[in-house]
């Protein structure tokens, strides 16, 4: 008799994400401000991706895996315009990461992680993420230093 899949928990959910080609490495491990890194291709460019865990948030269900991914300097860029760029996408939402601006979705640890359709959702959330914030880099910045 099989078992039921265990509910995801940031632990299973490193063991899983390790072995995504895009992995880089386990940043801060063992502390509150523990995120794993991927490099993604973008075009001729990279972009960076994090996955962080934002634990107990009672009133949403439990814990949370935060996708996102930095972009710019805060002290770089118009704010006013990035909200009028990031309102014209589906996906995403403006986030800070210390002195970083970032795009950033999230997706429940409550969903099983042997199910295929989190596995799917979750590679390609960190991939729109990726393009997305990108897109923003080059169009704010004029870099790729993300």
């Amino acid at each position: 008799m099989s078992q039921s899949p265990p509910d995801a928990s940031w632990a299973s959910l490193k063991d899983l994400v390790t072995s995504i080609d895009y992995y880089r490495e386990v940043l801060n491990p063992g502390t509150p401000h523990e995120a794993v890194r991927f490099e993604f291709d973008v075009d001729a460019r990279t972009q960076t991706v994090l996955l962080r865990r934002q634990a107990a948030m009672t009133n949403l269900g439990g814990d949370w895996v935060i996708v996102e991914a930095p972009f710019a300097e805060i002290h770089q860029v118009d704010l006013a315009e990035i909200l009028a760029q990031v309102e014209k996408f589906p996906c995403g939402a403006v986030g800070r990461l210390d002195t970083m601006i970032t795009l950033r979705n999230s997706l429940d640890l409550k969903a099983p992680m042997e199910d295929a359709d989190f596995v799917v959702e979750l590679i390609k959330t960190m991939r729109e993420i990726a393009n997305l914030s990108d897109a923003f880099e080059g169009h704010f910045t004029g870099t790729d230093r993300f």
